[in-house]
């Protein structure tokens, strides 16, 4: 179940307000496996119906991850369960303090642990080239413990496929620029998506 005008808190798997999802949105096993009581959602005031008028948790317009602003959505998973869960309070569930306190502000989670919390950010297709070449630029370097690239960036590099800056984007998001920038090639890329900005 969920509550109209809120805009953070468990995936409602079962009943969505103030619309119900659609047949065939989510896929059967999302539900029948209770995968909404493990993802956490926080979206953006800008990216509800009628820009969030009617938002009785937003704060401020968009979402921020590591402090860049600009997202639309944020999904959270949490690690493996400890002894302190099941708990009635979602915050037991995450491990950053910044992640818990139900604003509109994020971190990417800090552990290098396997059973960290994963968190995914999404900017939106509709923000605009150059509000996606600033959230990428503003989460650089890109690279995360495993060889992995940190999900923000996956999502701006993804949204910026069609803009002028794309293949600098695709650069910046691989080794050796996801993990330093002092490269002359990277250097080159992130001119050209300073560009993209101006």
């Amino acid at each position: 179940m969920s509550d109209s005008g809120i805009s953070r808190g468990r995936i409602p798997h079962k009943t969505a307000l103030p619309s119900n999802w659609p047949i065939g949105t989510l896929p059967a096993y999302f539900s029948a496996n209770g995968w909404g009581r493990v993802i956490y959602y926080a979206v953006a005031k800008m990216a509800l119906d009628a820009a969030g008028t009617s938002c009785k948790t937003c704060i401020d317009s968009s979402l921020a991850v590591d402090g860049v602003s600009g997202h639309e959505v944020v999904l959270i998973t949490p690690g493996y369960a400890g002894t302190s869960r099941p708990s009635a309070s979602w915050s037991d569930y995450l491990d950053d303090a910044e992640n818990q306190n139900n604003d509109d502000l994020f971190v990417t989670p800090g552990s290098p642990t396997a059973d960290r919390d994963r968190l995914y950010a999404i900017v939106g297709m509709t923000a605009g080239c150059a509000r996606n070449a600033q959230v990428l630029i503003g989460n650089l370097p890109c690279g995360a413990p495993g060889g992995l690239v940190r999900s923000v960036c996956q999502a701006a590099a993804s949204a910026l496929n069609t803009c002028t800056c794309s293949a600098a984007a695709g650069v910046m998001i691989k080794p050796p620029c996801s993990n330093a920038l002092n490269l002359p090639g990277c250097q080159s890329a992130l001119s050209s998506l300073q560009a993209c900005v101006l």
